[in-house]
């Protein structure tokens, strides 16, 4: 287990998405929550997700006890908005979102970081890799996490080259590809969105009902003025909940 100081030194590394606004017309908000095995959005637009058990996990058609604890964990966060877990503050920011929710579930994933360079985003995408866990589909499991490229224009240049700018989680993903994901927002913190890889050109379907969430930050959006979704911008996925800890 790392210490506070190790974490602290880690802190400035894990930042990577820290001033990266994802979508804000979403009607989630922080401060929600969401039930396993429900769906639906209160009137009180708290946030309800609903985990899908018929065969669309990529993985298998259950929930693993792990994957469990961590969608607990998603909505305790979610919920109460603190990075504080075994008394470590995690990074207020992507990164630290995901390594919170999993080191509430068990798995402290950021033991590993020392053993890897660059950013948060960075870190956690290559110890998937390193561990054989990423993969491609459009239907992802519970618990999986999401990698995005050129979110924001992170090295200020102008150009379509910054890799690995944010990361997130599916909470939920439905028969027709309709993900539901929890990632920390810029100004409105732990938020959970949408993206559908089925339907990666739509941004509002039927009703005004979110497609995929905006994620490329607007006033960056001066480079491929037409790629701004969460569809258009996705990387890979990462099964890291199945990390071996």
């Amino acid at each position: 287990m790392l210490g506070v100081l190790a974490l602290l030194a880690l802190g400035t590394l894990l930042s990577a998405c820290a001033m990266m606004p994802v979508s804000i017309e979403f009607g989630s908000g922080a401060g929600g929550s969401f039930a396993i095995g429900s769906g639906g959005v209160s009137a009180d637009h708290t946030q309800t997700v609903a985990v899908d058990r018929r065969g669309t996990d990529a993985h298998s058609a259950q929930l693993s006890d792990r994957q469990i604890r961590i969608l607990r964990a998603a909505e305790d966060i979610l919920r109460t908005q603190s990075f504080v877990v075994n008394g470590y503050r995690y990074s207020y920011d992507c990164t630290g979102t995901i390594l919170a929710i999993y080191a509430m579930a068990g798995l402290n994933v950021v033991d590993l970081f020392p053993r890897y360079t660059g950013n948060g985003v960075a870190r956690l995408y290559a110890i998937a890799r390193d561990y054989d866990l990423l993969y491609d589909t459009v239907y992802p499991a519970p618990g999986d996490l999401i990698f995005w490229d050129n979110t924001y224009d992170r090295a200020g240049d102008k150009r379509w080259n910054d890799d690995l700018t944010h990361v997130g989680m599916v909470i939920s993903v439905d028969a027709n590809g309709q993900i539901e994901y929890l990632h920390h927002h810029y100004t409105q913190g732990v938020v959970v969105d949408r993206m559908n890889l089925r339907d990666p050109e739509t941004h509002l379907g039927p009703g005004g009902i979110v497609v995929n969430s905006p994620m490329r930050m607007r006033s960056h959006r001066y480079i491929n003025p037409d790629q701004w979704l969460a569809s258009h911008l996705y990387r890979r996925m990462g099964a890291l909940h199945r990390i071996p800890m």
